[in-house]
């Protein structure tokens, strides 16, 4: 399995940086964080460079995140500019070879907003950016949301899994599929049984975010910390045939440029014993 990796916004646009990935024994990036500054005027060019970049240093970008509303915003309460970025993103996506866009569902369920007005109008949005992602050649991975142990009064659309496969299977298309976030799971207070729950969603599952935590917080750790348990919730996704990279959603804004060399290293091991002992 390719292993991935978020970039850090500091290193966007470093060829280096990206060598000395590769040399880490990465094989792609998620843009989830520095892809954003390919949005503005200098778009075109930002994205050349970046393209050059990956190819000379034999990276790939494998997914991107779409720019994203506020999680506690309802679906019908999107804004131009948003949408824009959105839509412009495919195009941004498919230029640099990527393969899936990751997006967020929008809507919590409350008396206000049953369950099927919030899938409805999700998936309202999501064939409306099918549409372009369609023109572009590049997927839609949804990505699920959990209920937070700290605020269980906020009930997110996709921490119900079979709210999650309602979406995906109501469009219906090979374009639509899954990210499934592992940090957001071990999260989850609405998921019973993890194991199976991955089980169910396995067979639409494009990419994955590997974050770890200790089920209190979204701290985005490497998976040698937090308790998320790796080998009961891999499997079954590669029982299922998953095909894509192994790859890591880390908060790694503090670590110094001195030292994050040695961090990726580590990660890359850890990730060859992850695969291995499954």
């Amino acid at each position: 399995m390719k292993k991935s990796i978020g970039i850090d916004d500091r290193f966007f646009l470093n060829l280096e940086h990206l060598k000395g990935l590769k040399s880490a024994g990465f094989d792609a990036v998620d843009y989830s964080v520095g892809w954003r500054h390919l949005l503005g005027s200098d778009s075109d060019e930002k994205t050349a460079k970046a393209a050059e970049n990956l190819a000379e240093a034999g990276i790939e970008c494998y997914q991107i995140h779409l720019p994203c509303y506020n999680i506690f915003l309802q679906p019908d309460q999107t804004d131009e500019s948003t949408e824009a970025d959105i839509h412009k993103s495919f195009e941004v996506a498919s230029k640099l070879g990527t393969k899936w866009a990751v997006v967020h569902t929008m809507g919590t369920v409350d008396k206000d907003h049953p369950r099927e007005w919030v899938i409805k109008k999700n998936v309202e949005n999501f064939v409306r950016y099918l549409e372009t992602a369609e023109k572009y050649g590049v997927g839609i991975a949804v990505e699920n949301i959990p209920r937070f142990g700290d605020c269980p009064q906020y009930d997110f659309i996709t921490a119900d899994i079979d709210s999650h496969l309602e979406i995906i299977e109501r469009i219906d298309s090979p374009m639509l599929q899954a990210c499934w976030d592992f940090g957001h799971q071990n999260l989850n207070i609405s998921d019973g049984d993890r194991t199976e729950t991955v089980k169910k969603i396995a067979k639409y599952v494009k990419v994955f975010h590997g974050a770890s935590n200790y089920g209190n917080m979204d701290w985005h750790l490497a998976p040698c910390f937090g308790n998320v348990n790796w080998k009961e919730r891999l499997k079954p996704m590669l029982d299922a045939g998953y095909d894509g990279t192994f790859n890591l959603e880390l908060n790694l804004s503090k670590v110094p440029e001195s030292v994050i060399f040695e961090h990726y290293k580590l990660y890359s091991r850890m990730i060859d014993e992850i695969i291995k002992n499954l």
